[in-house]
């Protein structure tokens, strides 16, 4: 599903750096599993299987050395952290909602992406 996201970014103007490296405000470079960027904007991805406490501070240290938006896609999340990184300004995509079972799973896919591109382009 990543990929395909990347892909309809891409179809849409935006240039996809995979493994993309930015140096932050500190001096110190940072690597994300893709950076997109146009039409004005640029943010990082990062992909994990899992989101727990101990992603918290790096994550946080990403966003506040970078201040460029950052969104975090993951397939499990600890219970509480989602909410403590929503409100440091780190979009964070469960990827369960599509790997629930149902009865026309193309169709919920698609609905996926639409849902999730929109969360791109309102990004600034």
């Amino acid at each position: 599903m990543i990929e395909r996201i990347l892909e309809e970014l891409q179809k849409r103007g935006y240039k996809i750096v995979k493994k993309g490296r930015i140096r932050g405000e500190s001096g110190v470079e940072h690597t994300f599993d893709a950076i997109v960027e146009g039409r004005g904007k640029r943010f990082a991805i990062t992909l994990l299987d899992r989101i727990g406490f101990e992603h918290v501070i790096p994550l946080l240290a990403f966003r506040n050395d970078l201040r460029i938006p950052h969104i975090v896609f993951a397939k499990e999340i600890e219970i509480g952290v989602e909410n403590l990184l929503k409100s440091s300004n780190i979009v964070i995509i469960h990827l369960k909602d599509i790997s629930v079972a149902y009865d026309h799973p193309k169709l919920r896919e698609e609905e996926f992406l639409k849902n999730i591109l929109k969360i791109f382009e309102e990004l600034s």
